[in-house]
């Protein structure tokens, strides 16, 4: 890949990040109330320091929609698989030399590990276990995009060599 394009990819990948990073981590807060929270000079909004430490239980309540609306419940489900699709893609593509799909699965996992953690800590929203199986799920949905993708561009290559 050159040098150029590479460089326009790490652009758009780290503009990623960042819109992740304020869709994940400042939905219920002002610019300055975060700032108030991550220096503990504010206290956050106490149903934020909750817990969900048992697999597909949020996934189900959303499921059965208990306490939620159907737009509501989708939106999360679908938002979290979305939300990290790009990840899955940009770290095949770019992080690693030699992407495989483990390596992207254990990426994803860790990124989301983060976002999930500092929501915590900070309370900037609820830990939970299913949104780093649903982030995940995103990331591998993104590695799958950039196999196909490889897979036909390999495949171009190819049959251009052919023809030429």
């Amino acid at each position: 890949m050159q040098k150029s394009m590479k460089g326009v990819l790490w652009g758009i990948f780290l503009l990623y990040l960042l819109l992740l990073t304020y869709q994940l981590l400042m939905k219920y807060y002002s610019i300055s109330q975060i700032g108030r929270l991550l220096l503990f000079q504010e206290e956050g909004l106490f149903f934020l320091k909750e817990v969900n430490l048992v697999p597909f239980h949020t996934i189900q309540s959303y499921v059965q929609i208990e306490g939620t609306t159907f737009l509501s419940a989708m939106r999360n489900l679908i938002g979290n698989v979305i939300g990290f699709v790009p990840f899955g893609f940009f770290a095949a593509l770019l992080i690693f030399k030699r992407s495989t799909w483990l390596k992207v699965i254990g990426a994803t996992f860790m990124c989301s590990l983060f976002y999930e953690t500092v929501q915590y800590i900070f309370t900037l929203g609820l830990f939970d276990v299913d949104d780093l199986l649903l982030n995940t799920l995103g990331g591998a949905i993104g590695y799958g995009c950039y196999w196909i993708m490889k897979r036909y561009l390999e495949r171009l290559k190819r049959n251009r060599i052919t023809t030429v």
